[in-house]
């Protein structure tokens, strides 16, 4: 199964009139109220991202693969576009995908994860295989649910399945996805998809917000996932 770390109500949703909220959510009414007022988070009380502005980090419990034992990284260079073949596509502006690249390489390094960038064999420039490939995505559809395969175009060229959501989840267009894989974790059944290891979705918190807002939902959803970082190296390098 899958594990819902935490969610993080992050910012105040600026001119919100009501909150829809779905049948099965009223009983959670108010603790839910108090919990976005003072910024707090509980994972018993999630129902669905629709009409807040959150983090939430979910990780694969069922992965045969240990977070805790990863040292280095990939990032894909580019912020991808999430759209099922299934789906309608939609048009997303691509106009904060730097800040979203240099945030995520932020917190990997915070983390004390190294860029396999930096570890190219010197004479021949080879990189070896990282323990994680991480990349970004916007959601380009009207809405995503998490859950089931997503065929990625190039330069990931990779089908990553995300089946499994312990809870009904869906992201509004222009949501940022953060995924990380690794590639020896397939599932068993298509042995060409791979598995979410860990994800991260900010919902809708895109064109409409300040890069200083994308940063924080970012960095947000390593604070709230410890168990990825790594302890320094000796002498304090990364």
């Amino acid at each position: 199964m899958k594990t819902i770390d935490d969610f993080s109500l992050f910012t105040i949703i600026l001119g919100m009139t009501k909150i829809r909220m779905k049948i099965y959510k009223v009983k959670y009414y108010f603790l839910t109220l108090l919990l976005f007022l003072m910024g707090g988070c509980a994972g018993e009380v999630f129902g669905s991202v629709d009409d807040y502005r959150t983090v939430v980090t979910v990780r694969n419990d069922t992965a045969a693969f240990n977070l805790q034992s990863v040292k280095t990284y990939q990032i894909i260079p580019d912020v991808l576009e999430l759209s099922e073949p299934s789906a309608r596509p939609v048009s997303v502006e691509h106009v904060r995908d730097a800040a979203i690249l240099d945030e995520l390489e932020i917190q990997l390094e915070e983390a004390n994860l190294q860029n396999i960038e930096d570890l190219a064999d010197a004479q021949t420039g080879a990189l070896p295989t990282p323990d994680i490939i991480v990349f970004a995505s916007l959601v380009a559809q009207s809405s995503w649910d998490y859950d089931g395969p997503v065929s990625y175009a190039a330069p990931l060229n990779r089908i990553v399945d995300y089946s499994g959501a312990p809870e009904d989840m869906s992201y509004d267009v222009e949501s940022i996805i953060i995924t990380m894989i690794n590639l020896t974790q397939t599932v068993p059944e298509h042995p060409a998809w791979y598995r979410a290891i860990w994800t991260a979705g900010i919902h809708n918190a895109y064109t409409d917000m300040s890069e200083t807002t994308v940063r924080t939902g970012i960095a947000a959803a390593f604070e709230q996932s410890p168990y990825i970082s790594q302890p320094a190296l000796a002498g304090g390098a990364k």
